[in-house]
């Protein structure tokens, strides 16, 4: 698989490339660098965003749904 960095000098803002190859049976793991979940795998970080704006959209559909049977 072919990984392409962007880098970015907050700095000068010049932009420069990593290009690195990487086998699939090397551990694909990938953490954030800043934020929130930093350090966690971006995958995992990711799946619990999806899954709070699944419990959000159910909650405000079930909300919808009562108040339109009033």
């Amino acid at each position: 698989m072919a990984i392409r960095l962007t880098l970015v000098n907050p700095e000068t803002g010049e932009v420069s490339y990593l290009d690195q190859i990487a086998d699939f049976d090397e551990n694909l793991f990938r953490p954030l660098v800043e934020g929130y979940g930093e350090g966690e795998d971006a995958r995992d970080v990711f799946e619990e965003a999806i899954n709070w704006w699944e419990r959000e959209l159910a909650a405000i559909d079930k909300e919808l749904s009562i108040r339109l049977r009033r």
